[in-house]
């Protein structure tokens, strides 16, 4: 039997053999992990426009990392503790083969526990105060009931 892993960023697909051996699977580990770290260096412009208003927790003060790695995809945004992903999407997203490929990919991270936005290019250009918006609603703890609320009266 025979495991494909695509690296969806990196464009390459590797066979490997189920189960992974674990010295194996450090090697994956470590060629996601240095494909992020060059994608962080490498940002679109989309991008780093978005990341400008996502750093330093300017968000709710949720703490955002760029281009992290999430088995063996990496997103361009990651919210751990809210479990959200920001994905930036810009033309080579509208091919039949790529959106086919980002189903896929949202339904493995949506499968880990993940909330995944899209967002295209020009969202973020044209319109950032909705982009915000967007993932701030997704950030944001649900509103409290009355019934939550302590009683009136102090008792």
């Amino acid at each position: 039997m025979r495991t494909i892993l695509t690296l969806a960023t990196a464009g390459i697909a590797i066979a490997l053999l189920a189960p992974i051996p674990p010295a194996q699977a450090k090697t994956c580990k470590d060629m996601v992990t240095a494909k992020a770290r060059s994608l962080r260096q490498n940002m679109t412009k989309a991008e780093v426009f978005l990341w400008m208003s996502l750093r330093k927790r300017a968000l709710h003060g949720a703490r955002f990392r760029r281009q992290h790695p999430v088995g063996p995809y990496i997103a361009d945004f990651a919210c751990p503790a809210g479990k959200l992903i920001v994905e930036v999407d810009g033309a080579t997203h509208s091919t039949p083969d790529e959106l086919a490929h980002d189903a896929r990919r949202t339904k493995y991270l949506e499968e880990q526990g993940w909330t995944v936005i899209r967002v295209n290019n020009s969202d973020v250009y044209e319109n950032m105060d909705g982009v915000w918006r967007t993932i701030a609603t997704q950030l944001a703890p649900p509103p409290r009931c009355a019934r939550d609320l302590p009683p009136r009266g102090g008792g």
